[in-house]
């Protein structure tokens, strides 16, 4: 078996980079890797402000790769989100109604430690 070691390392700044563009990178990257390999994707971003958002939001995220990538071994690491929470709840919407376009069925768990900055 084919394994490649792929990080992207994004840097989402305050306003500049939304997410979203974050995670069209990833699944374009994933989409145009997913054969036999096992895909590692490493998303290294600012600052947590809402732990349960970025929760969610990695889940609707792994289910959408998952649909993707179907053989493939997808790890998706969201490290540290520094989003304001209505661009949070925005971007999972968007998010959301992509991966109902995809219709994918997986659910996968996740937990975080929280920390807030100002």
């Amino acid at each position: 078996m084919v394994v490649h070691l792929l990080e992207a390392r994004l840097l989402v700044l305050h306003l500049q980079v939304t997410l979203l563009v974050a995670l069209q990178v990833i699944l374009q990257v994933v989409a145009h890797m997913a054969k036999k390999e096992i895909v590692v994707v490493r998303l290294l971003v600012a600052r947590l402000l809402e732990v349960h958002l970025l929760t969610a939001l990695l889940q609707v995220v792994l289910q959408v790769v998952n649909h993707m990538a179907k053989k493939v071994i997808v790890v998706v690491r969201l490290l540290e989100v520094h989003l304001p929470t209505a661009r949070l709840q925005e971007v999972l919407q968007v998010v959301a109604h992509v991966a109902k376009g995809n219709s994918s069925s997986s659910s996968t768990g996740s937990s975080s430690s929280s920390s807030s900055s100002s």
